[in-house]
């Protein structure tokens, strides 16, 4: 019997023996991981009431991090259905020139109807298509000033009609009047300023 026990137990592995570590986990991870376990199982033992496993509690933070953006900080939330998060006042990009010709070449070259462009910024794409983009009057409509001022002052060295109106967009419909082309780049716009403003491109659709 002895050696049947001997020769069951050469192919099993000992309950006490260390499983190697993961390949992709380097020592110095697994040793930063253990001691953060570690801390916390010394914190649990030293707490009178108990406290949950770490994981659970490093969860709870991630939910309440994203309750406390969600209520208090909606300038880092969309409501206009995006699953981006930005600021309509300070998240600005540009558009390419390419893509600048791009939209244009989409509708033809005419002199005839305007261009407008919501949330024109510094005014790039609203010089752009009265200088280079075929059409006679360009219109600009943002709510940054310090945007407006920088598209104002380029705006006299294009020598066309260009207006760059400082305001919320919801405050002019004028502007869609006469228009052959209108541009915006909706993204980062609130929920109700998207509704105010859908009739409009639909009526000149």
């Amino acid at each position: 019997r002895g050696s049947g026990k001997a020769a069951s137990s050469a192919g099993e592995e000992p309950k006490d023996a260390k499983k190697p570590l993961p390949p992709r986990l380097s020592p110095a991870t697994v040793a930063a991981a253990s001691g953060a376990s570690s801390l916390w199982d010394d914190i649990v033992d030293a707490c009178p009431f108990g406290l949950p496993p770490l994981k659970i509690v490093l969860k709870a933070i991630s939910l309440l991090s994203s309750i406390i953006v969600f209520v208090a900080l909606p300038a880092m939330r969309v409501e206009n259905g995006s699953v981006d998060s930005c600021d309509p006042l300070r998240t600005y990009g540009e558009i390419t020139e390419a893509s600048m010709q791009t939209i244009v070449d989409n509708v033809g070259r005419s002199a005839e109807g305007a261009f407008l462009d919501i949330g024109s910024g510094h005014g790039r794409f609203v010089l752009w298509a009265c200088r280079l983009g075929g059409f006679g009057r360009c219109i600009g409509v943002e709510v940054q000033k310090e945007r407006h001022d920088v598209a104002e002052t380029s705006a006299g060295a294009v020598g066309v009609e260009i207006t760059f109106v400082h305001d919320d967009i919801r405050h002019h419909p004028e502007v869609f009047e006469g228009l052959r082309l209108a541009y915006w780049n909706n993204l980062c716009f609130p929920r109700d300023v998207a509704e105010a403003v859908a009739p409009h491109f639909a009526s000149v659709a």
